[in-house]
Formats: structure tokens, sequence, C-alpha cells
């Protein structure tokens, strides 16, 4: 299609093997000097603020709301991904986003899992983000996206605990 893709001619990926739990990981199948790139991936096939400003549909979003989009990377990427979960398999990035695991966090740890952590700073952040979470799904889906754009970010679909707004 568009480009070549990925390349890691010294990493196996992904891969279960190797890793402690048994989880997806990389494993490196050859010394890798300082410096030297382990992995290289084409401008074309990275979602990037970049990527969704220039984008045919949404990208005038980021551009008429400087201030809740300007140095907010992550809001970026996510609103943009979020676009292109809605579109299912016709859009470009599907077939990555088939491959990701389902996100997981400690916010949805017990406290019995929690207290294993030996943490308390990270246990903190575990109480305080699904609030914080809360308050900028307001601010930015509730108060602006779905109503200035209803057929983009539709406000049935953003709803917290919703397709895309699940719990944590």
């Amino acid at each position: 299609p568009c480009c070549a893709g990925a390349r890691h001619p010294k990493i196996l990926w992904p891969t279960r093997a190797g890793t402690v739990s048994r989880s997806r990981g990389a494993l490196a199948l050859d010394d890798i000097m300082s410096g030297e790139d382990m992995v290289v991936v084409p401008k074309a096939l990275m979602i990037s603020p970049p990527t969704a400003y220039a984008d045919p549909d949404i990208g005038h979003v980021f551009s008429e709301h400087p201030k809740t989009f300007r140095g907010q990377d992550d809001k970026i990427i996510a609103v943009f991904m979020m676009h292109e979960l809605r579109k299912g398999a016709k859009s470009f990035w599907h077939p990555f986003f088939a491959m990701l695991p389902q996100p997981a966090t400690v916010s949805s740890w017990s406290a019995d899992e929690l207290e294993q952590l030996q943490d308390p700073a990270l246990v903190e952040e575990s109480i305080w983000r699904p609030k914080r979470l809360d308050r900028m799904h307001a601010e930015l889906f509730t108060k602006l996206l779905s109503k200035e754009y209803p057929d983009l970010f539709p406000a049935a679909e953003l709803q917290r605990g919703g397709r895309f707004c699940k719990g944590n």
C-alpha cells in the first residue's frame, strides 16, 4: 500500500517468549549497540499530532480550538484515535487497532492488589486518575466535541463507560 512497514532486524516482536509474565513483549535477537536504531517506523505509519492535524475529516477540529489542543499531544492523539476507531474496518489504522491489547490500569485493581505494589504514590494516583479523567471527559467531549461536532463525535458514543470511554 503506502509504504514499507516498520523494521526491527534485531528484535523479535511481538512475542511472548522470554517475557516474565508471558505477556506480549519483544526479545533482542542480537546485541544492540548504544545509539543503534532498534525499530524504524515510517512517518506514514505513525499516529502523531501532525497526522491528526493533517486528517481531512477532523484536522480542522484541532486548528479551530488552539487553547484546548496546543501542546496537548495526548488529547490530540486520543481524539484522533477515537475518530478512527469509529470508522471500524474502513480506517487505515484498523489492523493496528485490532492487534492492540485491551487497555487496563491500576485504577481497576482491588485494594489487596494495590497494597502489593508497595508504592504509595502509585496507589494515590490510582485513586485520583479516574476523577481527573472524568473532568477531562466532561470538558473535552461533553462540553466541546459532541456539541460542536455531533456528526464526528456523537454524544451517545462518548459517554463515560461507553464504546470509546471505558471506565478507567
